[in-house]
């Protein structure tokens, strides 16, 4: 097999597109990470949701071969409920 083994995943944060080219043998969480890190928020993955278009959502600790995610596939993040925010009242 020749060529590069890695697929494009298309990640969208606040309605922006954000393509990284990841290896599809890795965490799922790497991609976010590098995601959240070119869109210039933090690269910490914690308390951030992912989703893919139908609404699925995925185990960042999984591959993204093991999810069934292949290339330009659209992955949506978003902050996860009960953060950023929440008010809770006694």
């Amino acid at each position: 097999m020749s060529g590069n083994p890695n697929i494009s995943i298309i990640f969208v944060i606040n309605s922006k597109e954000w393509p990284v080219s990841v290896n599809p043998n890795s965490p799922i969480k790497s991609g976010v990470v590098r995601a959240l890190t070119d869109a210039g928020l933090a690269g910490d993955t914690k308390g951030w949701e992912s989703r893919t278009e139908d609404g699925t959502k995925l185990d960042l600790e999984k591959k993204f071969s093991e999810e069934g995610i292949t290339s330009t596939t659209k992955i949506f993040l978003s902050k996860g409920a009960g953060r950023g925010g929440a008010v809770f009242r006694y």
